[in-house]
C-alpha cells in the first residue's frame, strides 16, 4: 500500500497503480511459493507433537513429520521437498 501510494505521487495514477499491481503479484507468488512449514516432535507425556522450534523439549521422532500451512500444489513442491 505504501509503495502503491508513493509510486503514485512520483509516477502518476495509472503507472503508480502498475507498480503497485506488480508489486503486489510477485509477493504473492514469493509466499505461495514458499510457505512456512514445520517440523514436528512428539511429546511423550502429553502424547502428541509440537514443533521443534518453538518447543525445546519435543524429542524428535525417527520419521520426519512437517507440518505446512498452506495448500499443496506444483509451485510449492520443489521447496517442500528441499525442506
Amino acid at each position: 500500500m505504501v509503495l502503491t501510494f508513493f509510486s503514485t505521487l512520483l509516477l502518476g495514477s495509472q503507472n503508480g497503480m502498475a507498480v503497485g499491481v506488480g508489486f503486489s503479484l510477485l509477493v504473492f507468488i514469493w509466499r505461495s511459493s514458499h510457505p512456512h512449514a514445520a517440523e514436528l516432535g512428539y511429546l511423550e507425556k502429553e502424547g502428541f507433537l509440537e514443533t521443534l522450534d518453538d518447543f525445546p523439549r519435543p524429542r524428535p521422532s525417527r520419521d520426519i513429520i512437517l507440518r505446512v500451512d498452506a495448500s499443496l500444489y506444483f509451485a510449492n513442491m520443489s521447496f517442500l521437498e528441499d525442506s
